[in-house]
């Protein structure tokens, strides 16, 4: 059996046993298709980033400005999945970097957002490794990452603290 095969047969259980969980007639005939769906959600889009690398998006541009001066893309749109309850956050992510002698192309710093998101997460480290990555790849002196979320698992259940948002910042610097 393909992996794709046993992850929709783990989704078809996951969904039998949350019916009998419930107490029975849950699900009808209109969600027989529903493990497939949920399968290919998970595995082509909430979770491609696991698929993708920096390196795979990265364009760089000589620097030719006299003095290096801080570049900024804010309020990029994201969603991510929380790995403690695998509840969705999003919200926006600021970046702001100090270019060495080379510029990134403005489009893939959402891409490099992107790559982060779409795996399982914590809003802290998505923030580090985006800002580490502009550092690395994106040969940068230096990077900042703001990102203010809301997570569902603090708004649809527990606490259920509605319109709380979460703000982290995260800077990387280079050694060299």
């Amino acid at each position: 059996m393909k992996n794709k095969e046993k992850v929709e047969e783990l989704f078809k259980e996951l969904l039998e046993n949350l019916e009998d969980n419930c107490g029975g007639e849950c699900f009808d005939e209109s969600m027989s298709d529903t493990p497939r769906r949920v399968a290919k959600m998970w595995g082509t889009e909430l979770l491609k980033g696991y698929h993708m690398h920096p390196n795979d998006v990265i364009k760089l541009f000589p620097n030719t400005a006299k003095n290096p001066e801080e570049i900024e893309v804010s309020e990029i749109p994201f969603y991510s999945m929380c790995e403690h309850h695998m509840m969705p956050f999003f919200g926006k992510v600021s970046i702001k970097y100090i270019p060495g002698n080379y510029v990134l192309g403005l489009s893939k710093l959402p891409r490099m957002v992107e790559i982060y998101a779409c795996r399982f997460q914590l809003q802290e480290r998505l923030g580090q490794q985006i800002a580490d990555a502009i550092v690395k790849y994106g040969k940068a002196r230096s990077a900042e990452v703001i990102i203010v979320a809301e997570h569902t698992c603090m708004t649809a259940r527990g606490i259920k603290s509605h319109g709380s948002l979460t703000t982290t910042k995260s800077t990387s610097y280079s050694t060299i």
